[in-house]
């Protein structure tokens, strides 16, 4: 069995140039192409996941606020509703500005691989650090968000 010995540099110094030293080139893109498309899809779903539970969230805090001044009975803890509701509004505004940003520093990238930019490197790492960090406040946003929730129900059951 042939093993695979040569070097798969993420971001080769010269883009678009990886060599292998077992000759298995075409087999080894071919592989790298489908974990990309497999990550592509998956960051696609967990944006849209995120939305889905954020504007979930929002609309189950949005309908225990409206029982609450519907039926005036005093509960315990009430600013949990209305603290968990704010926070999945920064959760789905976090996650639509990271995807509005994610597209603009595609938009970026593919500028300076037209020009040949020798600092691309650092700054796409850069760039998708901010993504990262929008993705990880609306995340945690929403298991905030959650969690107030859930305890405002439970502290009024």
């Amino acid at each position: 069995m042939n093993r695979y010995s040569g070097t798969n540099d993420y971001y080769p110094k010269n883009l678009g140039i990886i060599s292998y030293a077992d000759n298995s080139n075409e087999d080894w893109q071919n592989y790298r192409k489908s974990i990309i498309e497999s990550r592509t899809k998956s960051q696609d779903d967990f944006e849209k996941y995120l939305n889905i539970f954020s504007s979930g969230g929002l609309l189950i805090g949005l309908t225990i606020l409206g029982k609450l001044v519907e039926t005036a009975d005093d509960f315990k803890f009430e600013y949990f509703v209305t603290t968990g509701s704010l926070v999945f509004v920064v959760s789905i505004l976090s996650n639509v500005f990271s995807h509005y940003k994610a597209i603009a520093n595609d938009d970026k990238t593919i500028s300076e691989i037209d020009i040949q930019d020798v600092a691309i490197l650092n700054k796409i790492d850069r760039r998708n650090k901010t993504v990262n960090r929008l993705n990880i406040v609306s995340l945690t946003a929403i298991l905030l968000g959650t969690l107030l929730l859930i305890l405002f129900l439970i502290l009024n059951i």
